[in-house]
């Protein structure tokens, strides 16, 4: 097997971010940096892929998210927080972009606290994909006091 790449959506939709890495020249930037297998998580979007530059495997909805994270060595994401805090869990490779469209705006206010080396736009997020960094495990211990509060904070945004 390949090195792969995983893009997520979430169970949302967030289109722009599909057509952003579904390009040909962030197809042809992955595969310059060794990536040979894409998964695409996306959501409810209807969207077709149209470059297949990269061996591409398209899913609605993972039920064993947690597997797909493993198997990946680079996640492209939104920046949802249930989805954050399993990549830094796991410790891969990520890029989050924020979804604007999402009701109460969050993703946007996560983009803004978070370390930049994890973070890109839609407009940057080609140039970033070859300076992506391996997380750094528990984010929550990253950004919050090793307080009770943090636990309690955890569990609401990973549901």
């Amino acid at each position: 097997m390949g090195c792969k790449v995983l893009v997520t959506v979430g169970t949302t939709s967030f289109d722009a971010l599909i057509k952003a890495v579904d390009n040909p020249a962030t197809q042809m930037e992955l595969k310059r940096l060794g990536y040979t297998d894409i998964c695409y998580q996306v959501g409810t979007s209807s969207l077709k892929i149209r470059n297949k530059i990269l061996r591409t495997r398209v899913v609605p909805f993972e039920h064993d998210f947690e597997t797909l994270l493993k198997k990946s060595e680079l996640i492209i994401s939104h920046m949802g927080g249930g989805t954050i805090i399993d990549v830094f869990r796991l410790r891969k490779k990520a890029i989050f972009v924020p979804n604007p469209d999402v009701s109460g705006n969050h993703q946007v206010q996560l983009f803004r606290i978070m370390d930049s080396r994890f973070t890109a736009t839609l407009e940057t997020l080609q140039g970033k994909i070859a300076m992506a960094t391996e997380t750094p495990g528990d984010f929550f211990a990253k950004i919050l006091p090793p307080i009770p509060f943090n636990h309690a904070m955890e569990n609401m945004l990973s549901q």
